[in-house]
């Protein structure tokens, strides 16, 4: 299964539009800011809330925790605190591959069984973008979580504080 993400360049709280292979909407991705922490949030197109990840931000470090139908499933941990960004994934046996700050990576689990691939896209559809491969279907909305979380860090800090904190 392929996803698309395309950034939102609209005023407000939408960050990404997801798109399935034939480019029709599937999800959205939405922001909202609280005092200490900024709750992301996915939606079906018909606004049915899918996923909820929680953003605290310090300065050298990111935690998210994704809940999905209300269940904690995994926390995504980013850590600037070393001469070289570590990102871990707390909840499952899982790791990342390839170059996470650039866009380019694989999560796998410990048996080298590939979760999803990302990368960034540059086509005239989706432009400011990521695709999303996802090779183990029974982890579509965890895929789309961690992706999100990453590519909103990347793109704009929205997740943090500000991406100047960070570095």
């Amino acid at each position: 299964m392929i996803l698309y993400l395309k950034q939102s360049m609209e005023p407000g709280n939408l960050l990404f539009h997801v798109m399935d292979e034939l480019g029709h909407p599937c999800y959205q991705v939405f922001i909202k800011k609280h005092r200490f922490e900024k709750c992301v949030y996915i939606e079906t197109m018909e606004q049915e809330k899918v996923a909820a990840i929680h953003c605290i931000g310090f300065s050298k470090m990111l935690r998210g925790r994704v809940l999905i139908n209300g269940e904690n499933r995994l926390t995504l941990l980013c850590s600037f605190a070393a001469s070289e960004p570590l990102f871990k994934i707390k909840g499952q046996t899982w790791v990342f591959r390839g170059d996470v700050l650039l866009g380019n990576f694989d999560v796998v689990d410990v048996d080298r069984t590939v979760i999803f691939i990302h990368g960034k896209q540059w086509t005239p559809q989706v432009r400011n973008g990521y695709t999303l491969q996802i090779e183990q279907p029974e982890f579509v909305i965890e895929s789309l979580c961690i992706s999100v979380l990453i590519d909103a860090f990347a793109s704009s800090g929205e997740c943090t504080q500000t991406v100047a904190e960070l570095n």
